[in-house]
């Protein structure tokens, strides 16, 4: 992480090809300690309830967590309306 004259932290593309940006204030050993269970587009089950598909993850307040979107079982190309975010203990494989 490049940090700014003013101390801030200063953008930086993570991947070229794609162009995404990073504002972690994270080190990138500090991050690999938050490395994901599950990988995006994944689906996965809610422990209690529902069936997920994983759309990326967020840090927050040292907790990872798992941006998630309902899918029918049924038929897993129709998702319902919405977002949810979801701790890793929230969550199970799919089978």
């Amino acid at each position: 992480m490049s940090v700014g004259v003013d101390g801030d932290p200063v953008k930086e593309p993570l991947d070229g090809a794609n162009g995404a940006l990073s504002m972690s204030p994270m080190s990138n050993a500090a991050a690999n300690d938050f490395a994901p269970q599950f990988s995006h587009n994944q689906i996965v089950r809610g422990r209690n309830f529902g069936v997920f598909v994983v759309l990326g993850t967020r840090l927050v307040d040292g907790a990872l967590r798992y941006i998630v979107k309902e899918i029918n079982p049924a038929n897993l190309t129709e998702t319902a309306p919405g977002e949810m975010q979801f701790t890793a203990d929230m969550l199970r494989p799919y089978y």
